[in-house]
């Protein structure tokens, strides 16, 4: 292999790690390779996005657990109507069978869970509170169901209707 020939008159030899640029050469923006402040900036566009992008995913995470906290919420109401609307059923029995659907169900994800339940001679309703587990700091969310229908009675047939 040759040994490089040396540089014409008047022309001096850059070391390949220099920050000068070669004569008449410039750098992205048009300043000489160097001299600009691009220096560091993608450590602090990292510092400035990374933050916004974790935000972003924690709320996207927080929105499912929302949405499966209130129908967790909601199912657990309708449970408990369908115990307390029997016709041998109570606002008591309602109010238990809601409890044990949110015991089997919910684990963890709800907090503060309060079951109410009301039933008179013709509605039975039962209202079921509760907090999602929150992801993002700082922020508190009630879901609530309510369920509401007819308790079953027994109405005989009237006498003229009554087949032989």
């Amino acid at each position: 292999m040759h040994p490089p020939a040396p540089p014409p008159e008047g022309v001096t030899r850059q070391a390949v790690n220099s920050r000068t640029p070669a004569p008449g050469r410039q750098g992205r923006v048009g300043l000489p390779l160097g001299a600009g402040g691009c220096r560091g900036s993608v450590s602090a566009e990292t510092a400035v996005v990374l933050p916004a992008v974790l935000l972003l995913i924690l709320l996207i995470v927080q929105t499912t657990f929302y949405a499966h906290a209130r129908n967790l919420t909601q199912s657990a109401a309708d449970e408990g109507l369908r115990a307390a609307r029997l016709r041998t059923g109570s606002a008591a029995a309602g109010q238990s069978a809601a409890a044990r659907f949110l015991a089997a169900t919910a684990g963890t994800l709800l907090t503060g869970t309060a079951v109410s339940s009301s039933r008179g001679p013709a509605t039975a309703t039962i209202t079921v509170e509760a907090n999602a587990v929150a992801v993002v700091p700082f922020l508190h969310l009630s879901v609530h169901g309510t369920a509401t229908g007819p308790v079953e009675r027994f109405v005989p047939a009237p006498p003229d209707t009554v087949t032989r």
